[in-house]
Formats: C-alpha cells, sequence, structure tokens
C-alpha cells in the first residue's frame, strides 16, 4: 500500500491507540502532515479512559505542535487511518468510517479482518519508521521539517528502549538518517519518568528473582511504558552474579519483555527470539534486545485470572530459560577442530556476491555492514573483499583466498532478501550502497570442507569476529576449512544441499 492510495478520500481522520505512547503519536503526526500538503481535511485523534497526563508526551505535543486531540465520539470521516494500532484490540476505541486503513508494526491477530488498505511491518521496532518508508516512497520534503524528523526520531527512540532495541535494519537506517531537533530531544529525554513511575521501578525490584544456576534474573514492572522496563532491566544486569536478565510487563493484548546480556556468550537478540519463538516477536542488539508475546498464544484457555496468567507465563518463561542454557553449546574461536565423525565435501559452482572494499576505502578503515541479521564491524586492509553469499549474508575474505576460490562472471549480482546489505563508514556516517557495486562471482570448484550436522544449538566463535558469535540450529552443518582446521563457520540447513556435495572417492 501507498499514502498516494487514499487520496481519492477527502475528509479524513487519523486515530492512534488510547493511552497514546510517543511512537504512536509521531507516526499519526507523519501521516497528518502528509495528508495536510496534499490539501486534504484531516482530523488526528485518539480516545479512551483518559487524556494524555505523562510529562514527556505533553511537552511532546507541545514542543513538535503535534495536533492530537481526545475524543468520546467523532463526525463520521471517508476514510479513517488506524496509526500504531488495529481494531479488536483492548486499548482502541472504536470509531465509524466510511472506509478503513491500517498502518502498523504489531503483530496481527486475524488477517481476515484486515481492511483492503493496510500497511503492517511485523519486524519493524516503531511505526515511526514504517511511515518514515511511506513518506520517502511519496518524496515528502522531510529535510526541510525537522520539527517532523524529531517526531518520528523520539517515536523510534522510545518504542526501541532509548534506541537500545532495535529490531529492524530499517530502524537503523531511519535512525542514521533522520536529523533531529538535539534541544528538543535533550529536554524529552529527561522527561521520561513521573514521580508516580519510582514507585513502580521500586516494585519490579522489590519483586525480582534471581537463578543463581544459569546466572539470569528476572522481574516484573506494573507498567508497559518501554522506558520503565529498560530501567529496570539495565540495572537489574548490573547484580555481579547475573549474565542475562528479562524484564516483562503484562499488557492488554500481550506481555512485553525486555532482554540484557552482559557477556559475549549470550546475545541478547537471540535469548528473546527464544523466548519469543511460537509467541510473539522479538529482535534487537547483542547485549539489548525486547519483544512482544500475544495473549492468544501464550493463554490458550482465554478465562483465566491475572494470578492465574502470572503463575503459568513464569513457568513457561523459567523453562524456555532453561532450554537455553541446558541444550546451547559454545565453540571458541581458534582452536583446532579434531576431524573425528567428519564428512569431506566440495562446493558446488554456486553464484555468489562480491565487492572489493578495498577500491572503494583506504586500508585502515573501519566499517559497518548492516543486514537483516544485525550490524557487523569489519576493518579495511589493502585487499579485503566482502562476499554475499547465497542467502544474502555478507562475510570478509583476503584478496589471496577469494582469487583461489572465485571467479567473477562479468555480471551484477542480483540480491534475493528482503534488505539488501549495506556499508557505512564510522567516521563520516556514509553509506555504500552494494547493490550497484556488487558482482556476481562462481566458485571454482577448489573449495573443500569436513562438516557434520549438529544436533544442539551452537555458538560458533571464528577468526574474522572472535566477539561475536553465529548460531546453528539443530540440523544446520558446522563446518570446517579443509585447509585450516581453526577456520570454521555454520551453514544453514536450508542452503547446505544446494552449496555442497560429499565427495564419496
Amino acid at each position: 500500500m501507498r499514502l498516494r492510495d487514499m487520496l481519492s478520500y477527502e475528509r479524513i481522520t487519523i486515530q492512534c491507540h488510547n493511552n497514546p505512547d510517543a511512537d504512536a503519536l509521531a507516526s499519526g503526526y507523519g501521516l497528518w502532515k502528509y495528508f495536510r500538503s496534499q490539501g486534504k481535511q484531516v482530523d488526528f485523534i485518539y480516545g479512551g479512559r483518559e487524556e494524555i497526563t505523562k510529562p514527556n508526551l505533553l511537552l511532546f505535543l507541545q514542543m513538535l505542535k503535534i495536533p492530537a486531540g481526545y475524543v468520546t465520539q467523532i463526525e463520521e470521516p471517508d476514510l479513517l487511518i488506524l496509526a500504531d494500532c488495529q481494531y479488536g484490540e483492548s486499548n482502541v476505541q472504536r470509531f465509524n468510517a466510511k472506509e478503513l486503513a491500517v498502518i502498523d508494526h504489531h503483530e496481527v491477530a486475524d488477517l481476515s479482518k484486515l481492511p483492503p488498505l493496510h500497511e503492517i511491518r511485523e519486524s519493524y521496532g516503531s511505526c515511526a519508521t514504517v511511515v518514515y518508508e511511506l513518506l520517502k516512497q511519496e518524496n515528502y520534503d522531510l529535510k526541510s521539517d525537522i520539527l517532523l524528523q524529531t517526531a518520528l526520531f523520539y517515536g523510534l527512540y522510545t518504542d526501541t528502549v532509548r534506541l537500545q532495541e532495535l529490531w529492524h535494519p530499517a530502524d537503523r537506517d531511519m535512525w542514521d538518517e533522520l536529523e533531529a531537533d538535539e534541544g528538543i530531544l535533550s529536554v524529552l529525554k529527561n522527561a521520561n519518568i513521573a514521580s508516580s513511575d519510582l514507585m513502580a521501578i521500586g516494585n519490579a525490584f522489590i519483586r525480582h528473582e534471581i537463578n543463581q544456576e544459569y546466572g539470569y534474573g528476572l522481574a516484573e514492572t506494573e507498567t508497559g511504558d518501554p522506558n520503565i522496563l529498560g530501567i529496570v532491566s539495565d540495572t537489574l544486569l548490573e547484580v555481579d552474579s547475573l549474565k542475562a536478565c528479562v524484564v516483562y510487563a503484562f499488557l492488554p493484548t500481550g506481555i512485553k519483555i525486555s532482554v540484557r546480556s552482559c557477556v559475549k556468550e549470550i546475545r541478547a537478540d537471540e535469548l528473546a527470539r527464544f523466548v519469543a519463538d511460537g509467541l510473539g516477536n522479538a529482535g534487537g542488539h547483542i547485549k539489548k534486545a525486547g519483544g512482544f508475546l500475544l495473549n492468544d498464544k501464550v493463554f490458550p484457555e482465554k478465562e483465566m485470572s491475572m494470578e492465574e496468567r502470572k503463575k503459568q507465563f513464569s513457568a513457561v518463561l523459567k523453562e524456555r530459560l532453561k532450554k537455553f542454557f541446558d541444550e546451547t553449546d559454545t565453540i571458541p574461536a581458534g582452536i583446532r577442530i579434531d576431524l573425528d565423525g567428519y564428512r569431506l565435501y566440495r562446493k558446488l559452482p554456486a553464484l555468489h556476491g562480491a565487492v572489493e572494499l578495498s577500491r572503494h576505502y583506504k586500508a585502515g578503515t573501519r566499517l559497518k555492514v548492516r543486514t537483516l541479521e544485525g550490524d557487523t564491524d569489519i576493518t579495511v586492509s589493502a585487499g579485503t573483499y566482502l562476499m554475499i553469499g547465497t542467502s544474502d549474508e555478507p562475510y570478509p575474505i583476503e584478496a589471496e583466498k577469494f582469487r583461489r576460490k572465485y571467479r567473477f562472471t562479468g555480471r551484477p549480482f542480483e540480491f534475493h532478501g528482503e534488505y539488501d546489505p549495506t556499508v557505512r563508514n564510522y567516521l563520516d556516517g556514509k553509506k555504500l550502497n552494494l547493490s550497484g557495486i556488487t558482482q556476481e562471482c562462481v566458485t571454482t570448484g577448489t573449495s573443500y570442507i569436513y562438516a557434520r550436522q549438529l544436533t544442539r544449538r551452537t555458538h560458533v566463535f571464528n577468526l574474522w569476529n572472535r566477539d561475536r558469535y553465529v548460531y546453528g540450529k539443530p540440523g544446520d552443518y558446522f563446518a570446517v576449512m579443509a585447509d585450516d582446521q581453526t577456520d570454521y563457520y555454520i551453514i544453514q540447513n536450508s542452503i547446505f544441499d544446494r552449496v555442497y556435495e560429499e565427495v564419496t572417492e
């Protein structure tokens, strides 16, 4: 869906959820600005039991001139656009409208109930990011609108716990690209906590739990405010015996979780996804992540008291954490692998992409490679190539090894994933678009590996990234280079048979 698809409607109302947060207000504000610029009659509203009272949100509305009005009833518009919410959720008051549209980043409970006009991007960390991309698609002049840029940035900032739980590269791109008013942001950032929030923070610490066997902590907060969850989880992790923690809050439609880790052997984003698997969605950074679990999936028996729900969720959470720690192996970087039980495989002539980074950057330049799986840091040498694998996964390779194992076909490489990898220079922040400069290459058939199929979750640190592991699931392959038993990595089960063949002679 595009915003221009709704320009046939004259009277448009934009609605965000009851008791709106900064992301909902920023998203609605962006839509209000766009349709006003197109000459439409636009109202921006929210319903519910009460008006906004949080100090940071009142400042947000005032300083950025956001015209969100509290209402209990409305005159039926030609089109009502739901921003950061969907009808059917308990925190959204329903109003009548001739036509309905939805722009959101939350998981859809029932696809059959979505109106034809909808744009749902469940993997995004904020609805502000969805609106930002829709505005860019329409060539809306964001550069000259500092207030809107600031609003969208603050929406992302709050919904990702001060940018600590960014889920998607599109969120990180918006963070990099927006030029927000630092003065306004400074005021808003220092008004995040009301005096009443101090009680909620204190109660969370009073009720905390620590598991000494696995080194994790748990705490429940009385509010789903992302800032409060972030404060509690950041502070809880400072306990000397903890390696990770999960802080959570019960909301009308589900459970919000905030996950932290302070050791390289546990990635917070992986732990969050493990907890949320089959129950909702999650993502974030290596050390800080978050997620949302849906009530319908966590509690299939709907008729339960809150006390029963809390007891059941505590049991589910602890069982998943036990499974994560008990059933995960870790392989450090640079050790010599005993190949007993491994089989020899030859790499097939598969198509890859490659960029000679040393043509674009000086040796010693530090780069951030951004992918759907997260950001990876690399430092360019005199002959560094960036390889793009069969699933658009990037990894560095030195020139001598590249020339020995690959040859260029003379054709450009075509990306096939949801998000094309990008490269950004740490020094000046400039982005290099890989889609225009990546060349197709093919393996020469001279590359061999020893591999075995994993039976347990495995964290692998390798030679080119000793501080950030890659993880393999049962069924994936642990591969060791035949010419270097200290060089190893994970190959996903879904691509292994397409890329390698067993050597039987």
